[in-house]
């Protein structure tokens, strides 16, 4: 379950996110938000890999996340640049996580729902346009009013994977072998991928992802979309 407000009645909040311009604005709408008697406050804003670090969650009562970081890969080519949902995973697997929103400027579509959808503690997902509309809505509602509805068999079936997928999963099972994160990175595309990785994509990732035809292809596919790899040249 979800971290609740503190005793105090006042909401500590942290901000992850790696844009300044919107990170200042988000603080200082979210430092005057009040709602019957509760009031949140922001006590720190981090970038994705500080909030992939950080050790202590524990002064933090919701957490507002950006899916993508824009910057990622500047340093490292073969990082994801969904790296809000790395650090939403990270939140959910704590004894007690805080609650998660997550917003982004493509949450509408289904690269960034279906993965969020799956991880319990994500309490709503916001185009970031709409965000600063529903903030106490965001932070303290049971059903937050402005949320993106839980993805559709559409958006399943245009990410390419089967109703039943595990987006987080899949992508967990990737990051176990570093020659089968490859196959999304590319950092070495003059390389052919080899017979076990092959293998292991078709037998252990691509079941996850719900999808029927014995093509690894198809799951690499699709997981490219979510992680938005390999870099692209800029």
């Amino acid at each position: 379950m979800a971290r609740g407000p503190g005793d105090t009645g006042i909401t500590r909040v942290v901000v992850v996110e790696d844009g300044l311009a919107y990170a200042k604005t988000l603080v200082h709408a979210v430092n005057g938000t009040m709602l019957a008697g509760r009031t949140a406050k922001v006590v720190d804003v981090v970038d994705h890999d500080e909030a992939l670090t950080k050790n202590d969650w524990t002064t933090a009562d919701a957490v507002f996340v950006d899916a993508y970081s824009t910057d990622r890969q500047r340093n490292n080519p073969a990082a994801s640049l969904f790296a809000g949902l790395e650090v939403a995973e990270t939140l959910n697997a704590l004894r007690t996580p805080p609650r998660i929103i997550a917003y982004s400027a493509m949450a509408t579509t289904p690269e960034v729902r279906v993965p969020f959808s799956e991880l319990p503690t994500v309490a709503a997902l916001y185009d970031s346009n709409q965000l600063l509309a529903y903030l106490a809505s965001a932070l303290w509602a049971d059903s937050p009013a402005g949320a993106l509805p839980p993805p559709t068999p559409t958006d399943y079936k245009t990410l390419g994977v089967g109703p039943a997928a595990l987006v987080t999963e899949a992508l967990a099972k990737m990051r176990s072998r570093p020659d089968a994160w490859e196959l999304l990175a590319r950092t070495q595309p003059h390389l052919a991928p080899e017979p076990r990785t092959r293998d292991f994509v078709n037998l252990q990732v691509r079941p996850l992802l719900n999808i029927a035809q014995p093509r690894y292809r198809l799951a690499i596919d699709a997981l490219q979309r979510v992680t938005r790899l390999p870099r692209r040249p800029t």
